[in-house]
């Protein structure tokens, strides 16, 4: 183990002195604040983990005891599992690699723009070239034969009658 290393036992039970719908919760709490008295850090970081094993009985039942692996680094305490593996930050992509993700996706969006674009450009010259718009067909109109039918429906009722 490092000098920035340990393993702490951490009693959770008090949890259970709070109401069932906050138990985890409060156990959460009291391992931030069971790390920060013992780490002497301004900040404190639970792995996700370390937040699954609390919650993995759900808000009602967390668990009493937790074994606690603690890595003190610039001012700021890690909580994790013991033997759970510390992951350092990947490298970042070369930036033309970055940029050719950001094209590919761009461009089904572009292709959209340019689209609406031609469409207002043809618009724009028919209007400049005297030419009227092309107007939409309309369907037949629909309420007169509603109309119809439903006065047919009448007709049959009141003759069944």
């Amino acid at each position: 183990m490092k000098g920035d290393e340990h393993i702490y036992n951490i009693p959770l039970r008090k949890a259970y002195l709070y109401k069932r719908t906050k138990r985890a919760i409060r156990a959460v709490k009291l391992l931030q604040d069971f790390v920060l008295r013992h780490a002497k850090t301004d900040k404190v970081i639970i792995s996700m983990a370390l937040n699954e094993l609390i919650w993995s009985r759900s808000i009602q039942k967390p668990p009493r005891l937790v074994r606690v692996r603690v890595v003190k680094k610039d001012g700021t305490a890690y909580a994790y599992l013991p033997d759970e593996k510390t992951e350092e930050k990947k490298a970042e992509k070369p930036k033309e690699e970055k940029k050719a993700e950001e094209k590919e996706v761009k461009k089904p969006a572009q292709e959209k723009e340019e689209k609406k674009s031609e469409s207002k450009e043809v618009k724009k010259e028919e209007k400049s070239a005297g030419k009227k718009p092309e107007e939409k067909k309309e369907k037949p109109e629909e309420p007169e034969e509603k109309k119809q039918k439903s006065e047919e429906k009448k007709e049959e009722k009141v003759k069944t009658k």
